[in-house]
């Protein structure tokens, strides 16, 4: 089992232009003026290996997540699940596939404001990876 948090200085983040002017990357806005929100990402995942014979492994993996974006007065909030499973040859190759779920609903406000601009955001990854183990 594993956990992961980390929180982000989104109220630091800036751009100086070559006049001086610092801007907000995420609202546009003069950085004075600009209201963004700090980040706490939390992460939680499990991974059960089941040995077989002959130096096989199929694992099976789990986690959930809530991934916050950066944006105006409170964050943009992202929610997901993933799931996967694969199979290794010890010393050989580890073959992987993964799927990832991710939700953020009433998001995106921040960024076309001037539009009154929002979405529900909803994403299924797959992903796949191959690893070929050389040398001893």
């Amino acid at each position: 089992m594993t956990a992961d948090i980390y929180y982000t200085n989104w109220h630091r983040f800036l751009i100086r232009n070559d006049s001086g002017r610092e801007m907000s990357p995420v609202t546009g806005q003069d950085y004075s003026t600009s209201d963004i929100s700090d980040t706490i990402h939390l992460r939680f995942g499990t991974e059960y290996l089941l040995q077989t014979f002959n130096s096989y492994a199929i694992p099976f993996r789990f986690g959930l997540f809530y991934d916050p974006a950066p944006a105006e007065n409170k964050s943009d909030d992202f929610y997901g699940v993933s799931i996967g499973t694969g199979i290794t040859r010890t010393g050989q190759y580890s073959m992987d596939i993964a799927y990832q779920y991710r939700l953020g609903r009433d998001v995106g406000k921040s960024f076309l404001k001037h539009l009154e601009f929002n979405e529900d955001i909803v994403e299924h990854s797959f992903m796949i990876s191959v690893i070929f183990y050389t040398g001893e």
